[in-house]
């Protein structure tokens, strides 16, 4: 009976071990290189923060497109917010992304990634919700001009380690 009362106190010791180590890797690390290293599907994103070429091969030191970190915040339970802005420097547009990142099973990861074209803001970050607020079209507004606003719940899947669309809700200006 003590030999397994040991084996789990040693197991529960090892386990907040990594999970502490997790949460200093995630803290420590530098914002830009975060965010380059958990977001391969995201190529814009996956060179970090600086000024980028639409067309790397034809114009490689054309800045089209700048990306910079606008927010940089630790959260409750180790996790970590980034906020970042791409702003189309020889065009049209601004993307605004958020991403909330996190330890599961002891492991770096991405809990909640959104981008929002124009612009949006957090209202409120727990444990178990995050709420966005950003531009909406309605029917013949310009691309440039969203009339409404609206309003998106993402709420934690503790079964996939991860912030999920919940609900939305849209109003006047």
């Amino acid at each position: 009976m003590r030999g397994l009362l040991v084996a789990t106190a040693l197991a529960l010791y090892a386990s907040r071990g990594a999970e502490a180590s997790c949460v200093a890797d995630l803290q420590g690390k530098d914002a830009s290189a975060l965010v380059a290293s958990m977001s391969s599907d995201e190529e814009w994103l996956s060179k970090g923060v600086g000024c980028y070429s639409e067309d790397p091969e034809g114009y490689p030191d054309r800045c089209d497109w700048e990306t910079e970190i606008v927010k940089d915040s630790r959260l409750s339970n180790g996790r970590r917010l980034i906020e970042l802005t791409s702003d189309h420097k020889t065009g049209s547009g601004n993307w605004h992304s958020i991403h909330i990142y996190g330890c599961v099973a002891d492991r770096p990861r991405a809990l909640f990634r959104g981008s929002w074209l124009y612009g949006a803001s957090v209202e409120a970050i727990t444990d178990s919700q995050v709420v966005v607020i950003h531009g909406a079209w309605k029917d013949g507004d310009p691309q440039c001009c969203p009339s409404e606003r609206a309003t998106e719940v993402f709420v934690w899947d503790a079964a996939r380690g991860e912030y999920l669309h919940g609900s939305s809700t849209r109003m006047g200006p």
